[in-house]
């Protein structure tokens, strides 16, 4: 009696082991998503398979280009100020004595970064849609709603979906 228990918990900690294995290795073979593809390092940058992806040729794709590189330039600079504020808020808060005066700066200034890369943002989203036709503009609202997904997580109310694992 207690064998015939013994060999089922064997087997089964081995159909557990094998569908983990299986699980693991499926998902480093699953081709890349769209949205996965426009950050693979090798090939052309990201801004240039997103106009190839949009089909942009001659003025269109050059002022195309030039405003999303003009964008990710001042959007990472905002982010790294966001980012150092956020960091030093943290640590005046948590320090020995926090100055509330200090706090308070902190805080606004956060909030003034967080509003600036908002306006950065929808100003961006508005003049790419103004070069972009039909096709094209929802072509690349969707990309622009992948990467809010991948970045800020579900909306309020969305099932949360899964991200992949880290490389």
């Amino acid at each position: 009696m207690k064998r015939s228990w013994l060999v089922l918990a064997l087997l089964l900690s081995l159909g557990i082991n094998v569908g983990i294995l299986a699980v693991v290795g499926l998902s480093r073979t699953r081709a890349p998503r769209p949205v996965e593809r426009l950050f693979d390092r090798s090939g052309p940058p990201p801004i240039e398979r997103l106009a190839d992806r949009l089909e942009l040729e001659g003025e269109t794709r050059r002022r195309f280009v030039d405003e999303q590189r003009r964008f990710f330039a001042s959007f990472v600079e905002l982010r790294r100020e966001l980012a150092e504020t956020r960091h030093e808020l943290r640590r005046e808060v948590g320090g020995p004595s926090p100055d509330r005066t200090r706090i308070d700066e902190l805080l606004t200034s956060s909030a003034e970064l967080t509003a600036e890369l908002d306006r950065l943002f929808v100003e961006h989203v508005l003049q790419a849609r103004d070069i972009l036709d039909g096709r094209q503009e929802r072509i690349y609202l969707g990309v622009v709603e992948r990467l809010r997904q991948a970045s800020d997580g579900p909306r309020p109310g969305e099932r949360p979906r899964r991200r992949p694992p880290p490389r």
